[in-house]
C-alpha cells in the first residue's frame, strides 16, 4: 500500500472514531433526559397532593353531574391519547401553612391544549375561567408561555377541577406553585427555550451553508427538515401566542399541525436517500413510500379541520417508522452488495435504534401507552435537536468522504489524461522514429531497383535492408517487453562463448578488445543475454570512434558478473546521462546514422528482467564511454 492510501485509510479511520464517540455521547445523554424523570414519581413538589381523572364519553356532561362520579387516581400527568372524549381532572389542593402568598398558580403544559376550563368551590366570582390555545392569552391571569390559573390559597385542603377537550393527543401535567415558584420556573424555561431554539436555528444554518457548497439531494432534504423542525418547536412552545395575541390562533393551530406532519414526511424522505448507497430492501422502500402516501391525506384532514384524525395518523406513522428503524440494521439493508461502506454495521445500529427510542418515546406518550412526564411533552422537540446535532455529525463526514472520493476521482481522471496523452506523445514519437530512421534505407533500395542492380550482390542494399530489419526487430522486441511477453528459458552458459559468437557477426570484429578473467559461467536466458549484448556492441560500432578500439572487460564479484564495453566518443558526443535509456532517444548528431532509438532501452529493461542492472558512466575528461551490465550469476 502507498503511503497516501494508507494516510487516507488512517484518515478515515480517525473520522470513524470521532463519529462512533460522539454517537455514544449523545445516546447517553438521551438515556438520561428520558430515563431520569420516568423513576421520578413526582419531578417536583407542588401543592398538590392527589391527581384524579374522569372520562365522560359524551363530552355533554355538567360540572355538578361530574362532580359526584368516581375519578380514576394518576400519579403526575394525564396521559390518555386521542379520543373524542371530555377528560376531567381532579386536583386535591394543600393547604397553605405559614406562608406569605395567599394564592396558588395552576401551571398547565403543554400548550397545544385546545380548552381547558376551571371549577373552583372557592371562587365565589362565578365566572366562566377557561384557557387553551384556541383562546386569548388575556385569558391566563398571569402573562405566560404556559395555560395557568391564579386560586386563592386557604388554610384547609379543597379540590378544583379542570375540564379538559381537545382535538390533539389527551396528555397534560398540571402544577400548583406560588407566585414566586411560578416564575422562577418561567424564567429558567424561558432561557432553556432560548438555548434550545437557538441550537436548532443553529443547525439550520450550518447544513444551509454545506448545501451551498454541496447542492446534494440528501442535504437539501435535512435543511428542509431542521427549518420544519425549528417552526415546530416554535410554535409548540407558545411563543407566537405571546408575540401575536391578536392573531388568528386557529392559525397558528394550523401551522403547528402542518409542521408536524411535514416533519414525518421530510424525516422519512431523508432516511430513503440517506439508505440508497446501502441498498435498502424491498420492504423497507414501501415502508417509506407508504408513509410518505398518508401525508396528502393528513393535509387533506387538516384543511378540513380534522386535526385530531390528521395528528393520529402521523402519531401512528411515527410509530410504524420507529418500528422500521429498529428492524433497519440487521434486515433491511443488503450489506452483501456494498464493497466499502461508509458506515459500519454497528454505527448504523446505534445511530437508527436512537432515533427509534426517541420517536417510541414520543409517540407511545401521546397514544397513551407509556406514563408521561414533562420530557415527553417536548420528546419530538428533543428528537429533532438529537437526531439533528446525529445527522449533522453523519453529513459532515459523509460529505467529507464525498469531496476524498472526488478528489480521487479528479485524480484517477487526471491520472488516466496524462497516461492517454503519454501513449499518444509516445505514438506520434514511434511513427515519426519509423519515417525518419527508414527513409534512408528504402530510398536506397528505391535508387536500386530503378538503377537495375541486383539486390543480393549490392552491399548498400543489404545494409539498407539490415537497417530496416534492425529497426522491425528492435520495435518487436519493445512491443513484447511492454506486453511481458517474454518467458525466460534458464540455462548454464558459457559468458565468453556467447561474447566471441556475438562478436563474430561483425565485419570489423577486429575493433574489440577482449579483457575476460576465465571461462564464466552464468545461469540465464542465452536469447535475452544476447540481445542485451548485441544492443551494447552495436551502440558501440555505431557511435564510437571508427579509428579506436572498443574494449570489453568481464569479471566476477559477489556472486554477479561485470560486463563493461567500452569506447572513445565519436562524432555524435556524449549522450544525455538522464535521457539515455528512454524509449526513442537519439542525441541530435545521431540521426545521419540509421537507428530506432530502442537499443539502450532494451538494454536496460530486459536487464532488469534478468534480475541485472545497466548503467553508463564518462570518464572525467568526456573521452572515454563506458556501459557496465551487472547479471547474476544464478536467477
Amino acid at each position: 500500500m502507498d503511503l497516501s492510501k494508507r494516510a487516507s485509510k488512517t484518515k478515515g479511520y480517525t473520522y470513524y472514531n470521532k463519529i462512533k464517540f460522539s454517537l455514544f455521547q449523545l445516546i447517553i445523554l438521551v438515556l438520561l433526559f428520558q430515563i431520569k424523570p420516568t423513576f421520578a414519581a413526582h419531578p417536583e413538589k407542588d401543592y398538590i397532593s392527589e391527581r384524579a381523572f374522569f372520562e365522560d364519553k359524551t363530552g355533554k356532561m355538567s360540572f355538578q353531574e361530574v362532580k359526584g362520579k368516581n375519578f380514576e387516581k394518576i400519579n403526575y400527568a394525564l396521559s390518555k391519547g386521542y379520543s373524542s372524549s371530555v377528560f376531567w381532572l381532579r386536583l386535591k389542593i394543600n393547604p397553605l401553612v405559614n406562608s406569605n402568598f395567599k394564592s396558588l398558580l395552576l401551571r398547565i403544559q403543554p400548550n397545544q391544549i385546545d380548552s381547558i376550563q376551571l371549577f373552583d368551590s372557592a371562587d365565589t366570582t362565578n365566572a366562566k375561567r377557561l384557557v387553551g390555545d384556541l383562546q386569548s392569552t388575556s385569558n391566563n391571569d398571569y402573562n405566560s408561555v404556559n395555560h395557568n390559573f391564579l386560586i386563592p390559597g386557604l388554610d384547609k385542603e379543597r379540590y378544583v377541577w379542570l375540564k379538559i377537550s381537545t382535538t390533539g393527543t389527551n396528555f397534560l401535567v398540571v402544577q400548583a406553585l406560588t407566585i414566586d415558584e411560578y416564575i422562577k420556573k418561567d424564567l429558567f424555561q424561558q432561557i432553556f427555550y432560548s438555548f434550545f431554539i437557538g441550537s436548532l436555528f443553529f443547525l439550520l444554518i450550518v447544513p444551509l451553508t454545506i448545501w451551498i457548497k454541496d447542492k446534494t439531494t440528501s442535504n437539501a432534504i435535512f435543511v428542509v427538515k431542521q427549518f420544519f423542525v425549528l417552526t415546530l418547536v416554535i410554535v409548540d412552545t407558545g411563543i407566537p401566542r405571546i408575540i401575536f395575541h391578536n392573531a388568528n390562533l386557529e392559525i397558528l393551530n394550523i401551522i403547528f399541525c402542518i409542521s408536524l406532519i411535514t416533519y414525518t414526511a421530510v424525516l422519512v424522505g431523508f432516511h430513503y436517500f440517506f439508505l440508497k448507497e446501502y441498498y435498502p430492501k424491498f420492504w423497507v422502500k414501501i415502508s417509506f413510500f407508504i408513509a410518505l402516501t398518508c401525508y396528502p391525506i393528513q393535509i387533506i384532514e387538516i384543511f378540513n379541520k380534522y386535526y385530531s384524525v390528521s395528528l393520529y395518523i402521523n402519531t401512528i406513522v411515527l410509530s410504524l417508522i420507529a418500528l422500521v428503524f429498529l428492524l433497519i440494521p440487521f434486515f433491511g439493508l443488503s450489506w452483501k452488495k456494498i464493497s466499502n461502506p461508509m458506515f459500519s454495521r454497528k454505527i448504523i445500529a446505534i445511530f437508527y435504534f436512537s432515533n427509534a427510542f426517541l420517536i417510541l418515546s414520543t409517540t407511545l406518550s401521546k397514544l397513551g401507552y407509556l406514563a408521561g412526564n414533562e420530557v415527553n411533552m417536548m420528546s419530538v422537540s428533543f428528537t429533532g435537536l438529537i437526531t439533528g446535532i446525529l445527522f449533522l455529525l453523519i453529513l459532515q463526514y459523509r460529505n467529507r468522504m464525498f469531496r476524498e472520493q472526488r478528489i480521487r476521482e479528479v485524480a484517477q481522471a487526471n491520472a488516466l489524461a496524462n497516461f492517454e496523452r503519454s501513449k499518444r506523445q509516445e505514438k506520434e514519437r514511434f511513427i515519426s522514429m519509423l519515417t525518419h530512421e527508414l527513409k534512408t534505407p528504402l530510398s536506397i533500395l528505391k535508387l536500386a531497383y530503378e538503377s537495375g542492380d541486383v539486390i543480393k550482390t549490392d552491399k548498400h542494399v543489404e545494409g539498407a535492408l539490415k537497417d530496416i530489419n534492425d529497426v522491425i526487430d528492435r520495435c518487436a522486441l519493445e512491443d513484447k517487453l511492454e506486453n511481458q511477453g517474454f518467458k525466460l528459458l534458464i540455462e548454464r552458459h558459457s559468458l565468453k562463448r556467447i561474447v566471441y559468437q556475438k562478436i563474430s557477426e561483425y565485419e570489423n570484429a577486429d575493433r574489440f578488445k577482449l579483457t575476460i578473467e576465465g571461462d564464466l559461467w552464468i545461469e540465464s536466458d542465452l536469447n535475452l543475454l544476447r540481445i542485451i549484448l548485441g544492443n551494447l556492441l552495436d551502440n558501440a560500432i555505431k557511435y564510437g570512434d571508427e579509428n579506436s578500439p572498443i574494449l570489453i572487460n568481464s569479471r566476477t564479484e559477489n556472486q554477479n558478473i561485470k560486463f563493461t564495453i567500452s569506447n572513445t566518443i565519436g562524432e555524435v558526443g556524449a549522450p544525455d546521462e538522464e535521457r539515455l535509456f528512454t524509449k526513442y532517444y537519439r542525441s541530435e548528431k545521431a540521426h545521419k546514422n540509421t537507428g530506432s532509438g530502442l537499443g539502450l532501452y532494451l538494454v536496460s529493461n530486459l536487464a532488469k528482467l534478468l534480475k541485472g542492472e545497466a548503467k553508463y558512466f564518462l570518464s572525467s575528461d568526456q573521452k572515454l564511454i563506458t556501459f557496465e551490465l551487472t547479471l547474476p550469476e544464478k536467477i
